[in-house]
């Protein structure tokens, strides 16, 4: 390259290339292609007329992967240097622009355009006498041209590097196989034989060895996400989507002789996360990774899955805007900064740069995929109630079959242990499934009152059963060990309740607003009323002292996990009265594992915990006896710093040791 700017703007990209090159002796596709023995296409799977078939019954070839038992070490390693030695005797590499390339052979149709295609990368031989026989590829001009520009983000750079990369590999190739037709060609083998078109690797319906070599590298064959306008003025692309052939654009230059290869009217892209190509350019992944675990280790983990619709009247170009559906529920592996509307390296001025009908097609795509994702959504939530619904009232009536005295005494007696723990495990699934579907329609924090009043009933069904779960224990003593699980599950799922609530609910909205029947809004007002106001919350006596002296005989025994969701069963069933500092105290100071649940409890507690005096209670004994369990011990545990601004003067961090003391009865104490 005798320009200055072009070969500093390509030696990352000829550098990554060569990194790939270097561990070619490590694919397996590469064995398939170099020393499989190549098998003429089952007559029943070529597609020709049978004229054609008679007059060329060997035109269409296919090679698989070879048996692990004949493979010989060293053997592809031999074979692959020949082929690098005579193609780098061969090979020319230079540029073209890719809307200057007239395709004339393409099909008619509407979506066939006939002339100015854009195409990447295009690789094709010359036989001359004079010149020598060679390879040429030719890389698109536009392809390269971003490379030149200077205001490119780091990301944005790694991926224009990364696509030129994928096409230069996907245009190599297509060279291996020319350089073995070329070399037939020079031994004077009959044209018919050397000049055959490329072969099917292990059974792909298209004859298009750079779409399945990208596609053994990386899933997929490197699309970039940009308009047909967007290849005129160096503008970055939208980001990478790794398109498996074939598909609907594949229409447009190649057969499929292969019976039952019908391409799909749906072409499916997996958007590439920028973390690869981030991965893929550090000399030290090329060092370590490939050399342990070889060219598998390249294959990107895909982050999303799109589709893009079949479109009347679309261009290639236009198809790419199209319709976009990606799933932005494994987003985790993009970046945050260039997971703009949910999709890896697409930034906020890459959607400036998009013209106004592009950006037209992009905001009906996200209102699609909304829209598409509640449905199912709803469906699956839908299915799912009608088939809950039968396993509770099954378990109903087992267990009203249990006590109704028509079972023989050794199977009553059995069935009465079984039968109500069975029934409550249902009403728990039931439960669980309400708070699932509750999650995946509001991610979000919300105001939406409707959605609060649901929480609110959700939470105080959750306390119906965790009552009928202490009944069933106290008459028909049940095993406890046998019920830890049911009722860690109950006080997690009540937790989760109450911290959504706390989190959620607007006092303040008018109800009277919402499209309900006034006399359910003015229930629904009082239940409201009732759960924020301590003064107007009537609670039983006997279901408070119940609680805590489970609590006092978990605390003597050490019973640290009950201790736990006593706690959180506390904050799920009676947010807002007096006594739950005192409890909320206790179990923090006492729950070994509050460092590895923090959030479970921060959230709930923060504004539960204040620093306000003891309100009076109509059971001054019960808040005597919490004060003299809390003192005579005292429990240290980590925690983070920030736990401070969440609690106040309840406890003290020590910056120095990066520990918290907490002290029930007296509030704080640091060591």
């Amino acid at each position: 390259m005798q320009n200055d700017l072009i070969r500093k703007a390509m030696e990352p990209v000829l550098r990554h290339v060569s990194r790939y090159m270097s561990n070619l002796k490590t694919s397996k596709w590469i064995d398939t292609l170099l020393l499989a023995t190549p098998e003429i296409l089952d007559s029943n799977l070529d597609m020709r007329s049978a004229a054609e078939k008679l007059a060329k019954p060997d035109r269409f070839r296919t090679i698989v992967d070879r048996q692990p038992a004949s493979i010989r070490p060293g053997e592809l390693e031999y074979e692959l240097d020949k082929y690098l030695v005579d193609m780098e005797k061969r090979v020319r590499f230079g540029f073209g622009s890719c809307l200057n390339k007239s395709r004339e052979n393409l099909p008619l149709g509407p979506n066939s355009p006939k002339k100015n295609a854009p195409f990447a990368g295009v690789t094709f031989a010359t036989i001359s006498r004079i010149w020598g026989n060679a390879i040429n590829i030719i890389i698109a001009t536009e392809l390269v041209t971003p490379l030149l520009r200077n205001d490119f983000s780091t990301s944005e750079r790694l991926a224009e590097e990364f696509n030129v990369s994928a096409t230069i590999l996907h245009e190599i190739a297509h060279a291996l196989y020319l350089d073995w037709q070329l070399r037939m060609y020079e031994k004077g083998m009959p044209g018919e034989t050397w000049a055959l078109p490329e072969p099917y690797v292990n059974g792909e319906i298209l004859s298009e060895l750079g779409y399945s070599w990208t596609n053994a590298l990386f899933d997929g064959d490197m699309i970039p996400f940009r308009g047909r306008t967007m290849w005129k003025d160096a503008r970055p692309n939208l980001g990478l989507f790794a398109f498996k052939p074939p598909g609907r654009k594949d229409k447009l230059g190649h057969d499929t002789p292969i019976a039952g290869g019908i391409l799909p009217k749906t072409d499916y892209y997996s958007p590439v996360p920028s973390t690869h190509y981030e991965k893929v350019a550090r000399d030290n992944f090329w060092d370590f990774g490939a050399r342990k675990w070889g060219l598998d280790i390249v294959k990107p983990w895909f982050v999303a899955h799109s589709e893009i619709w079949d479109k009347p009247n679309a261009t290639a170009g236009d198809t790419y805007l199209y319709k976009i559906v990606i799933n932005a529920d494994r987003m985790a592996g993009a970046n945050a900064e260039n997971a703009y509307f949910g999709r890896p390296n697409f930034s906020y001025q890459g959607l400036l740069q998009l013209t106004p009908p592009e950006r037209v097609l992009y905001a009906q795509a996200k209102k699609d995929l909304r829209r598409r994702q509640a449905l199912n959504r709803r469906e699956k939530f839908r299915a799912k109630r009608v088939d809950q619904a039968q396993h509770v009232q099954a378990a109903r009536d087992r267990w009203e079959l249990a006590f109704s005295g028509n079972l023989a005494e050794e199977t009553a007696k059995q069935a009465q242990q079984v039968a109500p723990l069975d029934y409550l495990e249902q009403l728990m699934f039931e439960a669980d499934d309400h708070i699932q579907e509750t999650l995946a329609y509001r991610r979000e924090p919300t105001r939406d009152d409707k959605h609060a009043y649901f929480l609110l009933r959700l939470n105080r069904h959750l306390r119906g059963i965790f009552l009928k779960y202490t009944k069933v224990m106290q008459e028909h003593k049940v095993n406890p060990s046998a019920t830890d699980s049911i009722e860690a599950d109950l006080t997690n799922m009540l937790s989760v309740t109450a911290l959504l609530l706390h989190n959620r609910i607007d006092v303040s909205a008018d109800i009277t607003k919402l499209d309900m029947d006034p006399a359910r809004l003015k229930i629904e007002a009082d239940m409201l009323s009732a759960f924020y106001d301590p003064k107007d919350r009537k609670l039983e006596q006997a279901e408070i002292k119940g609680v805590l002296e489970l609590c006092e005989v978990s605390i003597k025994g050490k019973d640290w996990a009950r201790c736990h969701t006593l706690g959180l069963f506390w904050i799920g069933c009676y947010a807002g009265h007096p006594t739950l500092p005192y409890i909320g105290r206790v179990v923090l100071s006492y729950n070994e594992r509050l460092p590895r649940r923090w959030e479970h409890f921060y959230h709930g507690m923060r504004n539960l915990l204040d620093d306000s005096e003891i309100q009076d209670h109509d059971d001054e004994l019960l808040r005597d006896k919490w004060i003299d369990i809390g003192k005579p011990q005292k429990k240290v545990f980590d925690a983070y710093p920030q736990a401070m601004k969440y609690f106040g003067d309840v406890a003290e961090c020590d910056k120095n040791k990066g520990e918290m003391y907490i002290d029930p009865a007296e509030h704080c104490a640091v060591q």
